[in-house]
């Protein structure tokens, strides 16, 4: 499933996993973790597939435009508000499937876009590698400047919707923390560290 409880086209053509975090984020604020799982997996496909991968804040990977692989990052905290666990859930569309056709305006997968079959194990086991060796342990600041090269709303005109608020704003950067900083047509300037931002080219 996506986000909101939304569905998800799962067939047998991509990579679905699930990765559980007992006890690692206590000094890692929670609200990053989908931003930097966006990066492991944005590694992990580029070293076996000849594409750009840009990423959607805050939990999308696009190929031209087009959704490639989406990303949920959910936790439980005890009663103290301490972290017990954090699932960080990933579907990528990898081989091409009849089933697609329906939604191949606004999503793509690898094999369309590289014209050839990859290979879905070698892609899943540097996956499985980044994150035990990544999500919780690379340099922030790395992590940090590679989640910007590849943000595909700089500089756009999007939706934000928040619960029931919907509003126009003008993406300006993501700060240090993950935070997608936007300007409303009012001219005042928010930091979203929740919610979703849309865009007619992206969808």
């Amino acid at each position: 499933r996506g986000r909101r409880g939304r569905s998800f086209l799962s067939t047998e053509g991509g990579i679905y996993a699930s990765f559980l975090f007992f006890g690692k984020a206590e000094a890692l604020d929670i609200s990053s973790l989908t931003a930097r799982a966006a990066v492991v997996a944005v590694g992990a496909i580029e070293r076996f597939c000849k594409v750009k991968i840009d990423i959607k804040w805050v939990n999308d990977l696009y190929i031209n435009g087009k959704k490639v692989a989406g990303i949920l990052t959910e936790g439980e905290f005890d009663e103290n508000g301490k972290l017990r666990y954090f699932i960080v859930g990933m579907g990528i569309n990898v081989y091409k499937i009849d089933d697609f056709e329906r939604i191949l305006p606004i999503a793509t997968t690898l094999e369309d876009e590289i014209c050839e079959r990859p290979n879905k194990e070698k892609i899943l086991a540097e996956l499985i590698r980044g994150m035990r060796e990544e999500l919780l342990y690379q340099g922030s600041a790395e992590m940090l400047s590679e989640y910007r090269k590849r943000c595909n709303l700089i500089g756009r005109r999007v939706t934000v919707t928040r619960g029931e608020e919907m509003y126009e704003a003008l993406v300006l950067s993501v700060k240090d923390d993950y935070a997608l900083e936007v300007r409303l047509d009012s001219g005042k300037i928010v930091s979203l560290n929740s919610g979703e931002v849309s865009c007619k080219a992206l969808g």
